[in-house]
């Protein structure tokens, strides 16, 4: 293959590769999957469900509502109860965790498995990324609760309010085995302005299976910039790479 039809060829692919990322789907749609989750009685006697939501589809969801339906050895309905996931706004790809918890001492002594369903809205206008976490580490207290501290800032253009950073807490095989979230302080910010927050898992009987965390953040106008590129960052990348290797051959 002669060099023109070498140099050809790369540019159409490198045009295929742009016009793909200009592309909307035809059915586009928010789809919420539960990855993971687990089951624990806290010291109060209540049965709490730990999880982590993801959105699958390539629409904006909110509003995202698990319910969870508790069951004896027999299979008797003991309870219901749901809970809303800690991010309100999930974007295409991302996860939210949520925390389920049955106050309820005498049906919580005697649940023997549940059974979880989603309700969601799509919000295609989604929410524009305006938030940043500029460091975090953890910590144990003496009294057992595992602390996550760190800051974060907002680098959009206008005011963030209500910062909230959530955390998901994982065991060795990523599954969830808790979650918690606090807001920032402050927790209003000002274009470029930074602040911290401390988010504390008030369980002890869980911090022992904690093996890693992940954090996300939401302010009522923002979500988190995400902390790594995307697919398609990943192919206009490789685009642009051949596209210089081309254009060295040709000089």
């Amino acid at each position: 293959m002669d060099q023109f039809k070498f140099t050809t060829l790369i540019l159409m692919f490198i045009v295929t590769v742009l016009a793909a990322l200009n592309t909307t789907p035809v059915n586009a749609a928010g789809f919420p999957v539960i990855l993971s989750h687990s089951s624990f009685i806290d010291d109060i006697g209540y049965f709490h469900v730990v999880g982590e939501v993801k959105n699958a589809g390539d629409v904006s969801i909110n509003s995202v509502k698990v319910t969870a339906i508790f069951y004896d050895a027999d299979n008797t309905v003991l309870a219901q109860n749901f809970a809303y996931s800690l991010i309100d706004v999930i974007l295409p790809g991302r996860k939210a965790p949520f925390e389920i918890v049955l106050m309820d001492k005498a049906a919580s002594s005697k649940v023997d498995h549940y059974t979880l369903d989603i309700d969601f809205n799509e919000f295609p206008s989604g929410k524009p990324i305006g938030l940043k976490i500029l460091s975090n580490n953890s910590y144990i207290d003496q009294t057992s609760f595992l602390h996550v501290t760190g800051g974060i800032e907002n680098i959009a253009d206008t005011t963030a309010t209500n910062i909230r950073v959530v955390a998901t807490f994982y065991d060795q095989q990523g599954n969830v085995v808790g979650c918690a979230y606090a807001y920032a302080e402050p927790k209003d910010l000002d274009p470029n302005q930074n602040a911290s927050f401390d988010i504390i898992l008030m369980y002890p009987s869980r911090t022992p299976y904690v093996k890693s965390y992940q954090l996300t953040a939401e302010s009522s106008e923002y979500t988190l910039i995400p902390e790594f590129g995307t697919p398609m960052l990943y192919l206009v990348f490789l685009a642009t790479i051949l596209f210089v290797v081309i254009l060295k051959r040709q000089l």
